[in-house]
């Protein structure tokens, strides 16, 4: 019996938290052609290496068994979607592309980008944000509790602090960057979820300097929602995308621009000054800011 392979060779959507790689993880699985894992699972990426308390993973911390065992639990989804190919997200993976081409090297990398000023705002909600529990049991239901019982229990008991603290905060939420527990002590809330917005960025642009440029396709969030028919048509040419119809209709039905731009209407003035402080580099760079 022929295996399909195609596993080896998965789409990974890149982005900083709050960036829109849900939005497109979805639009792309519209797609007949792909099937999507529908949750992040930084349990199966970090694993072999849950004893480190971050997600900035290069390729010295990959072995054989390692790799194997990532390898398994992407053919796992695929072995019974004849013909169809993966597309994946997992925020934290911004902080280790160099670790996922080490895995994947024939996999196709799509990075978002978003404007860091709407982003800190979304990602402050989140980290304030009551705990999801339906979205926790649904992930619980396909979570290897044997090989990833250790990330388990740190990613309940960080979640359930919200219900024993009074500010309904959790120790920290998204990409944990090295360092990011002395942030949290340090800054305000807002600037926590700028710095970690620029450092999600700053590494995912390093690595992707070193790859070609049939390996990775760079999009805006803000150029997709306001025009999602032309900037999809990108997307799917990148990816030899055959059903596009699919895709296309989701799009019209599902995507709107209403989240751009909320910094300015719920960010106070002062929380506006000590975000842009960290980050108006980047947004220069990024051409959201002038110079």
């Amino acid at each position: 019996m022929k295996i399909n392979s195609s596993f080896l060779k998965p789409t990974i959507i890149i982005g900083a938290a709050r960036s829109g790689t849900r939005m497109l993880r979805t639009v792309i699985a519209s797609s007949s052609d792909f099937v999507c894992i529908p949750y992040d699972i930084n349990y199966i990426w970090k694993y072999g290496n849950f004893h480190k308390n971050h997600d900035e993973l290069i390729s010295c911390d990959l072995n054989k068994n390692i790799k194997n065992y990532i390898h398994r639990q992407f053919f796992k989804i695929i072995k019974n979607q004849k013909n169809k190919k993966i597309v994946e997200k997992t925020v934290s993976n911004c902080l280790r592309v160099d670790f996922i081409k080490s895995i994947f090297p024939e996999c196709k990398i799509i990075h978002i980008i978003r404007d860091g000023r709407d982003i800190a705002e979304s990602s402050r909600r989140c980290w304030e944000a009551p705990l999801d529990i339906s979205y926790i049991v649904r992930k619980a239901l396909n979570f290897p509790i044997k090989d990833a019982h250790k990330y388990a229990f740190r990613y309940l008991k960080n979640n359930l602090n919200r219900f024993f603290n009074n500010k309904n905060k959790i120790k920290s939420w998204g990409p944990r960057f090295k360092g990011i527990d002395e942030i949290v002590k340090r800054y305000s809330l807002i600037e926590v979820c700028g710095l970690q917005w620029l450092r999600c960025v700053e590494s995912t642009l390093k690595s992707l300097k070193k790859l070609n440029r049939d390996e990775y396709i760079q999009i805006r969030y803000e150029d997709i929602v306001s025009n999602p028919i032309s900037e999809l048509r990108k997307i799917a040419d990148f990816l030899e995308i055959q059903d596009f119809d699919s895709m296309e209709r989701f799009a019209m039905r599902e995507i709107t621009d209403t989240n751009i731009g909320k910094w300015k209407i719920n960010l106070s003035n002062e929380e506006k000054k000590l975000l842009i402080h960290h980050i108006r580099k980047m947004l220069v760079k990024l051409n959201y800011l002038e110079k």
